[in-house]
């Protein structure tokens, strides 16, 4: 080889050689990074904790225990208005869905 065939290659590695050492400091070295921590709340923690056990019961006791829902209404809840006997009516079997399309295309 000629010597400047030599210096050029010689060159060329070494550049290669102190970019990928840069890479290598870069990206494999440790970054200690602090992280800021959530300050603990014993009530949080608790309410986190009540709503898991209430769901692992929930779920659990679906098959084992059937308990009726109640429903509750407060005197300031909206009641709703009293059904209008005008829009009661009794339908064929075979009528059904066309009536009610009728119906439904006045409104």
């Amino acid at each position: 080889m000629n010597k400047p065939l030599k210096i050029i290659l010689s060159f060329v590695f070494t550049l290669l050689f102190l970019l990928s050492l840069f890479w290598i400091l870069n990206n494999l070295a440790v970054k200690v990074e602090v992280e800021e921590r959530e300050n603990f709340s014993y009530t949080e923690c608790s309410d986190k904790y009540e709503k898991t056990i209430d769901d692992i019961l929930n779920y659990g006791l679906d098959d084992i225990l059937e308990l009726d829902k109640v429903y509750k209404l407060s005197d300031s809840d909206i009641i709703a208005p009293l059904p209008n006997p005008d829009y009661y009516f009794e339908l064929p079997a075979s009528e059904s869905g066309v009536i009610i399309n009728e119906k439904a295309k006045k409104f």
